[in-house]
Order: C-alpha cells, then sequence, then structure tokens
C-alpha cells in the first residue's frame, strides 16, 4: 500500500458466501495472512493491509447467517496477526449501514484502521492513490501481472 505494507486484494463479487463454509472462509484468509507475511519480517512488523473491492456486490456475495457470521467473526478476530488498514472499496450503501450499526460493538483499535472509498468511473489508476501506486493494483485493474496469475498456486509456492 502507500505506506509499504502487504496487501491482500479481495474482489467481493466474485465471492459466493453461500458455497463457502463459515470455516473454510476463516481458514482461507487465515492462509492468505500467513502467506503474505511470510514475505519478509518488514511485513510482519508493518501488518497488513486488506483491501475489498466491493464494486458489482449483491445478495448472493453476503450473508446475514448469524452462525456464519458469527464463525467469521470469532475466527477474525482470533488469528494472530497484524492488520493495520481494512479499506472498503465501492462500498454499496447496506455496507455503509451494516458498518455504522456494527462498528460499535468492535475494539477501538479495529475501528480505526478501517477506511472507505469510493473510486469513481475507475477511469484512471490514480483514484487508488489513496491505497496504493498504480503499479501495485492488481491485474483486473491494470495493475503489475507479476501479482497476477493463479491464488491458489501462489499460496501453495509460499
Amino acid at each position: 500500500d502507500v505506506d509499504g505494507r502487504p496487501m491482500i486484494w479481495v474482489q467481493m463479487a466474485l465471492t459466493e458466501v453461500a458455497k463457502l463454509t463459515p470455516s473454510l472462509a476463516v481458514r482461507n484468509t487465515w492462509l492468505a495472512q500467513d502467506a503474505t507475511l511470510r514475505s519478509s519480517d518488514e511485513a510482519n512488523r508493518q501488518g497488513l493491509c486488506f483491501v475489498y473491492d466491493l464494486r458489482g456486490v449483491g445478495l448472493k456475495n453476503v450473508s446475514f447467517n448469524p452462525r456464519y457470521l458469527s464463525t467469521a467473526i470469532r475466527g477474525a478476530t482470533s488469528h494472530p496477526m497484524h492488520i493495520s488498514r481494512v479499506w472498503m472499496v465501492d462500498a454499496p450503501a447496506v455496507f455503509w449501514a451494516a458498518w455504522k450499526v456494527g462498528q460499535g460493538f468492535l475494539p477501538a483499535h479495529v475501528r480505526e484502521v478501517v477506511h472507505f472509498i469510493d473510486t469513481g468511473a475507475r477511469d484512471t489508476p490514480e483514484c487508488f492513490a489513496p491505497i496504493c501506486q498504480a503499479s501495485e493494483l492488481p491485474p483486473y485493474l491494470g495493475g503489475d501481472e507479476r501479482v497476477g496469475g493463479s491464488y491458489s498456486e501462489w499460496m501453495f509456492k509460499q
């Protein structure tokens, strides 16, 4: 990101939550965190930057199942990692509403790292400048192909 943190960029419109078990979602997130933080000691010190691209997200991409949400929250908050920033990119109104309701249940240190950004038309990479340099964007947004390719192949190599 702009401060040198390693990023995990999640294109949420491609995620169909109903097809995932809560434990699979948590395990996948933990593996991504571990593989990313493994890159260097500096990455561990700086912490991770999660970027959730919410453009195009609809009901199939979210869950309101209390069991699922409870498992995901417990799993996300029990992993020994350092998340230093979370970006919610182009969040639909329902995410804003959920954040306004749910943020009161989160510790202050979690609330402080969450940021929302509206990128507008996405006609130039500069709309992502608060998050990262254009070369660090994922390939689907015009970034360098070195971060593209098969996620599972990258994960297993780590």
